[in-house]
């Protein structure tokens, strides 16, 4: 007859603290001078709804609120923050006083102190922030944003999405560190100007980089474009058009011309009666805008 050996199971601490309502701290062991030390949760705390699970877990609160996290020194010095959920180790650990963070993964979102509305998803993604409203999911997306009080409402999707290479080789430049309102979507999507200094761009493909503001790039220095076909055999290969309304291949509106010449720029005007498309081009050294019908 074959004899199941039994379960062991040790819970080192359960402390539903001060019988606060949905309050639960599952974790920690040993002692010090002053008492327990490493425990889950701050059993002096009155505030409801916080649950921690692991050594040290939300080991600080005090009045935050509806804070749920998991894992060693997760959330541990979130004091006054509410509305935080983490899970791995290290995740949200230094976080003090912000609001409705997200962090799924060992030392997401690890270090800065007072930031909100943060979601960072895979290991290391956004390490470093004190800004709001960043959101990167992938290993080591946008890993070295951090500027204290400003560089918030980035997206990076994908490993090392905004930031260059990899966190080896990581050097000081491209990085978002005080950029906002960018976006980088593929594994290292990266801004190339150094310290991350730009605004509203968006950075799309493998490798891809952006180095101005108010700027879309799609794809890397290899990358041939199309819209609608399998391939494409130049930089910008446009289908052909047909002969429904609203399907040519290119469209311009009609507009002023620049005050200033462009090397290179195309213009359409049209004043209702006559339409002229230009191309402004260089003859003998200076710059000339030239009719072309």
């Amino acid at each position: 007859m074959m004899i199941t050996p039994p379960i062991s199971l040790t819970l080192q601490s359960l402390n539903i603290a001060n019988g606060v309502s949905d309050t639960l701290f599952i974790g920690g062991s040993g002692f010090d001078g002053n008492g327990l030390f490493g425990y889950a949760g701050n059993a002096a705390s009155t505030a409801s709804g916080n649950t921690a699970i692991g050594s040290e877990a939300l080991q600080s609160i005090g009045t935050g609120i509806l804070n749920n996290v998991i894992g060693t020194r997760s959330g541990q010095n979130i004091t006054s923050g509410s509305y935080n959920v983490s899970q791995g180790t290290d995740s949200l650990a230094s976080l003090v006083y912000g609001n409705y963070n997200t962090a799924m993964g060992s030392d997401v979102l690890f270090a800065g102190i007072s930031f909100s509305l943060c979601t960072g998803i895979g290991y290391s993604a956004l390490t470093n922030t004190n800004g709001s409203g960043n959101t990167a999911v992938g290993a080591f997306a946008l890993n070295a944003e951090h500027n204290g009080a400003g560089a918030g409402y980035n997206t990076a999707i994908g490993n090392g999405a905004g930031m260059y290479d990899d966190p080896v080789t990581l050097g000081a430049a491209n990085r978002i560190i005080t950029g906002v309102q960018n976006t980088f979507i593929g594994a290292y999507t990266y801004p190339s100007v150094a310290g991350g200094a730009i605004f509203n761009a968006i950075a799309i493909g493998y490798k891809a980089q952006v180095g101005a503001n108010n700027t879309c790039v799609i794809g890397n220095s290899s990358i041939n474009m199309t819209i609608g076909q399998p391939t494409a055999t130049a930089r910008l290969h446009l289908p052909p058009g047909t002969a429904t309304a609203g399907s040519a291949p290119l469209k311009f509106s009609a507009g002023s011309l620049l005050s200033a010449l462009e090397l290179g720029a195309l213009e359409f005007t049209d004043d209702g009666t006559t339409g002229h498309l230009y191309i402004t081009r260089n003859v003998s050294g200076i710059l000339t805008r030239s009719l072309i019908v």
